[in-house]
C-alpha cells in the first residue's frame, strides 16, 4: 500500500456553474400559462420535487428564463444573476 500524495496547492479561483436557458412565447399571457405550470411542477413535493438539482425560474414578458446548477458554491452567483436579469 502505498500513501496518496495530495497537492498543497491552494486554487485562488473557483469556476462557478450554472445553466441558462430562455424560452420565448408568442406573447406575454402565454408565458404566464406556463409559467404557473413550471413554478408549480418544480414546488411539487413540499418542495422536496427540486431539491438536488436547484432550478429557478424568472418570467420576463414573454420569456421564460431557467437558472440551474447541482454546484452548491455556484448558487450565490447563480442567485445574484437572477436578481440582475429580474431587474432589468
Amino acid at each position: 500500500y502505498k500513501r496518496r500524495d495530495y497537492s498543497k496547492k491552494k486554487f485562488s479561483r473557483y469556476n462557478y456553474e450554472f445553466n441558462m436557458c430562455i424560452y420565448e412565447f408568442e406573447n406575454e399571457k402565454v408565458a404566464k400559462n406556463k409559467f404557473e405550470i413550471l413554478e408549480k411542477a418544480t414546488n411539487s413535493g413540499q418542495g422536496y420535487c427540486n431539491k438536488i438539482f436547484n432550478t429557478k425560474f424568472v418570467l420576463k414578458k414573454n420569456e421564460i428564463f431557467e437558472f440551474s446548477t447541482m454546484d452548491e458554491k455556484s448558487l450565490k452567483v447563480m442567485r445574484n444573476y437572477i436578481y440582475f436579469i429580474q431587474n432589468q
